[in-house]
C-alpha cells in the first residue's frame, strides 16, 4: 500500500498521504500544549498535524496536511515521565 500518495521513493510526500513513524515513546497528547506532530520549514514556520490516524507509543500514523511547497523537518513533540511511560 502506498501511504505517501506521491508514489515517489525520494522522500517526497503529498497532502492526504499517511506515513507511518516507528520508534519508541512516540505517543503524543494532542490536548497538552505543544504536544503533537509538526512539520517545520527552514524559515521556522510550524504546521501541526491535526489528524492522527494511529497514536501509540511505538507507532504514529498521521494524515499529512496541505503545506506550502518546500523542504520540511518532521518533529514529534511529546511528554514522558517515568511514572507514566508511554500512556
Amino acid at each position: 500500500m502506498n501511504r505517501t500518495k506521491s508514489g515517489l521513493t525520494d522522500g517526497t510526500l503529498s497532502a492526504g498521504g499517511m506515513p507511518g513513524i516507528a520508534g519508541s515513546r512516540l505517543k503524543v497528547f494532542p490536548d497538552l500544549p505543544g504536544d503533537g506532530v509538526y512539520f517545520v520549514n527552514a524559515d521556522g514556520g510550524e504546521y501541526k498535524v491535526t489528524t492522527l490516524v494511529e497514536n501509540k507509543p511505538a507507532r504514529l500514523i498521521v494524515m499529512l496536511p496541505s503545506l506550502p511547497p518546500g523542504a520540511y523537518t518532521l518533529e514529534v513533540r511529546t511528554h514522558y515521565t517515568s511514572s507514566n511511560p508511554g500512556k
